[in-house]
């Protein structure tokens, strides 16, 4: 699991750049999230004050095969979820859908994560436009992922582990 963060992370502050710039607005900035502030697993919102925060959260993996991890691959669900604070509210739902957007036109730009697996696909995008007890101060958006990963790069692996 930490090769697909490590490339999911990379892919952010790699290939979204390009999109960002082109969907952003001087009234609604969309800068490449800092690399400091894309997490494995679910952050503390309450302890990171990024205006973007980015989590990459590892939901289910499964055998592309009925039989063993060796036999065809996996297939890995994850969740990619944009966090957005520090600017008004309508500005904050502009900047969901902007990063959202971004990220959809990355991928399929770029549907191996450059060579790191062998497709990504989106298969959910969620809109949160206020996120829990952060009322009008947060937004999020989550985009659901099925990430396969072939044999070759699975055997032997544990899908679960995070080094």
């Amino acid at each position: 699991m930490k090769e697909i963060y490590d490339a999911l992370k990379s892919f952010i502050l790699t290939d979204m750049a390009v999109p960002l710039a082109d969907i952003e607005t001087p009234e609604c900035p969309l800068p490449v999230p800092a690399e400091k502030n894309i997490v494995f697993g679910t952050p503390e919102i309450s302890r990171n004050e990024a205006k973007c925060l980015v989590a990459i959260v590892p939901d289910r993996a499964v055998p592309e095969n009925e039989g063993s991890l060796s036999e065809g691959g996996m297939s890995y669900t994850v969740v990619v979820c944009f966090a957005c604070r520090g600017a008004s509210y309508s500005v904050l739902m502009q900047q969901m859908d902007g990063y959202s957007k971004a990220f959809r036109q990355a991928i399929r730009t770029n549907s191996n994560l450059s060579g790191a697996v062998d497709d990504v696909e989106i298969t959910d995008t969620e809109y949160f436009s206020d996120a829990g007890s952060t009322h009008g101060t947060m937004t999020v958006a989550e985009i659901e992922l099925t990430i396969k990963v072939m044999e070759s790069r699975t055997v032997g692996a544990d899908p679960f582990e995070f080094a």
